[in-house]
């Protein structure tokens, strides 16, 4: 993530309702609430999207299966410049 982003974004709270597959991967995302800027909510969906993976749910015979997840992605990074 670019620096300018990452302080753009800092404190800000994106609510994500997400469906993981059972691989684990996200099938589907999209933002339930957010702040403004748009472009953080824009930038937590890609990141889910493309990087997250979870263990996906289990039937009662532990067979995986996929399922609805909510979740809250939160911009509290520590953000550094290069030349620090």
């Amino acid at each position: 993530m670019p620096v300018a982003l990452a302080k753009l974004c800092q404190g800000h709270r994106i609510s994500l309702a997400v469906r993981v597959a059972e691989t684990g991967l996200v099938e589907n995302a999209k933002v339930i609430s957010s702040g403004h800027p748009e472009v953080c909510a824009e930038n937590a969906l890609e990141v889910v999207q493309n990087f997250y993976r979870f263990k996906p749910a289990a039937d009662v015979e532990g067979i995986p299966v996929a399922a609805p997840l909510t979740m809250v992605f939160n911009y509290d990074l520590v953000v550094k410049d290069v030349a620090d």
